[in-house]
């Protein structure tokens, strides 16, 4: 785990409140993409899109003095079921010593298309739907049923790796049926959602290996992943009050 604290403060009266507590706790977990792979800037307080997602966030809600404090928990290379048998387990050792999470946002799937369809193997794109909801399940089970559960699209057709025409067509049709099961999920569960994928960008977005983002990409999309995060947990809270005076 990455343990950093962002505090902002900064006048935004049109917000929601943090939680009681005065703290909103995210986790990030997944493959490479929150490891920040492509990029070095861990000496600036860890991965690049979990530390740039959190700050964008404090800074939305400095106005009602709600600090945001995140973790980071990944391994490049993690497969759906790598999330869950090494990475979904270690959640439980988190929340038994801290507060439960507001938010947890998975980023997953990318590994599982390219030993798939892309590198030939026999997995399917209708065999991750299920794996998605056994996700869902295992982290409410270790993580006490607390937190919205967020999926990002991950816009791997976007990656200049991908752009050979004219397989590139094929590339993004194929992995928009991977991405249309996170949209599938959301539709299921009340408190799952997924994230639409970040715009595409311009080659500074893209590291050297021509797949993963680089230091200003991951930064651009955890402005976009903040911009939706707080956008649905304003709703949900908004939500949750309003059934609060009902029930009153």
């Amino acid at each position: 785990f990455t343990r950093p604290l962002v505090r902002q403060r900064k006048p935004n009266p049109t917000l929601l409140p943090g939680p009681t507590t005065g703290r909103l706790r995210i986790l990030f977990i997944g493959d490479s993409l929150i490891s920040g792979v492509g990029c070095h800037a861990w000496d600036q307080g860890g991965p690049v899109m979990p530390r740039r997602t959190a700050e964008t966030i404090a800074a939305k809600l400095g106005a009602n003095g709600c600090d945001v404090e995140w973790r980071s928990l990944s391994e490049v290379g993690c497969t759906i079921e790598r999330l869950r048998s090494e990475l979904i387990p270690r959640i439980r050792d988190e929340v038994q010593h801290n507060e439960k999470f507001d938010a947890v946002v998975v980023v997953c799937g990318v590994v599982d298309f390219m030993k798939g369809w892309w590198c030939g193997g026999s997995r399917h794109w209708s065999d991750f739907f299920p794996m998605l909801q056994d996700v869902v399940k295992d982290i409410g089970h270790v993580a006490k049923d607390g937190g919205v559960i967020f999926f990002p699209e991950v816009p791997f057709a976007a990656a200049p790796a991908a752009q050979m025409r004219p397989l590139v067509d094929v590339y993004r049709m194929t992995t928009d049926k991977w991405e249309h099961q996170k949209r599938r999920i959301s539709e299921i569960f009340s408190h799952v959602h997924t994230l639409p994928p970040m715009p595409s960008g311009g080659p500074t977005d893209w590291s050297t290996d021509n797949v993963h983002p680089s230091e200003a990409g991951y930064g651009r999309w955890g402005v976009h992943l903040a911009e939706h995060v707080v956008g649905i947990l304003s709703h949900e809270r908004a939500l949750a009050e309003c059934q609060e005076r009902q029930a009153g």
